[in-house]
């Protein structure tokens, strides 16, 4: 932006802040601080609204009201930004003369969205479609991607078909692209996005071991969702690292999946490590947690030891790295 924008202090492009701050390194790192706490604060005690532009004011407000002076107001000027992804053109931002009326618009449409389990393929492009208007609106000076985020998110949760963050949101910089895409017709990335991480969310909530992170959720659903093993107390194990989620290294040989507690480890293993270990904590299938004998701890606690039941195992090729993730 000119030295012009009205938003910044004079002659810089930084924005006038709470902070006081004229170093743009030092109030990104403060921002992001501030932004963070607030989000992860949304997620908890979400916005009470209808989803209308008032809701959507109010998602920025609380984003942004410890860092700039003008958060939850829309921007007084318009404005524009070369997008890398648009081959440097910028996208198409709603007049900020006309932006209270186009906001009502927007929000009364995507208000109406409906998610249909039986034809997810078109309500993911109907819902990337209706989310991608309101982000080209930029309602704001500054923020409008983490303010859709949170807003779209909480619709989701609300309307039953919720999004995991973490595959949803793995850079900002290429969810960005997502939206600037989908302004100029080409949602297809953005619509596949939502269903991955529609599903995602679903395989988050594992039978066996309960709730597990994206990555794990991933991994598995590559594998096929093998069935997971518990192996037994004094069991000996020898494997390579799948993934490590709360707590629980799932751990691949040629018998198949194997969940240990990162307690019978010296330090916390890492994906790909290969190990070889001996058990002493053992994990219960959630699934059978109503089965088994508990046995008690020299420390006085019980533990829970499977009985014989018979596991279905799946042979499976060692691991790979996933290469796309390799620079994130």
């Amino acid at each position: 932006m000119s030295s012009q924008d009205p938003y910044c202090y004079p002659g810089t492009s930084v924005l006038i802040n709470k902070f006081d701050v004229r170093d743009q390194e030092q109030l990104n790192l403060r921002e992001q601080m501030a932004t963070d706490k607030a989000i992860r604060d949304l997620e908890k005690h979400p916005v009470k609204g209808s989803f209308d532009t008032a809701h959507l004011m109010e998602v920025h407000r609380r984003i942004f009201s410890d860092v700039y002076p003008w958060a939850g107001q829309q921007r007084i000027y318009n404005m524009s930004k070369p997008e890398a992804v648009l081959g440097g053109h910028s996208v198409a931002y709603g007049d900020h003369v006309q932006m209270r009326q186009l906001l009502d618009q927007d929000t009364k449409e995507f208000g109406r969205f409906r998610w249909n389990d039986n034809n997810r393929a078109q309500s993911a492009a109907h819902f990337t479609k209706l989310i991608s208007n309101l982000w080209q609106a930029h309602a704001f000076r500054e923020g409008n991607t983490r303010t859709i985020g949170v807003f779209m998110h909480q619709f989701a949760k609300e309307r039953g078909f919720e999004l995991d963050r973490e595959t949803m949101w793995p850079a900002a910089s290429e969810t960005r692209d997502f939206f600037a895409k989908a302004t100029v017709g080409d949602g297809k990335d953005f619509a596949k996005r939502v269903l991955q991480a529609h599903q995602i969310n679903k395989d988050r909530h594992h039978p066996q071991l309960g709730r597990v992170t994206s990555i794990t959720a991933q991994a598995l659903r590559m594998m096929g969702k093998p069935e997971i093993q518990f192996p037994k107390q004094g069991d000996e194990l020898k494997g390579r690292v799948v993934t490590v989620s709360y707590g629980t290294a799932l751990v691949a040989n040629a018998r198949g999946i194997n969940a240990v507690d990162v307690k019978n480890f010296a330090k916390t293993p890492q994906s790909n490590d290969r190990v070889s270990v001996s058990i002493d904590h053992v994990i219960i299938a959630k699934s059978n947690s109503n089965r088994g004998d508990e046995k008690i701890r020299s420390d006085g606690k019980a533990d829970l030891v499977q009985n014989d039941v018979p596991t279905r195992t799946v042979k499976l090729a060692p691991p790979k790295t996933n290469d796309r993730d390799r620079s994130r």
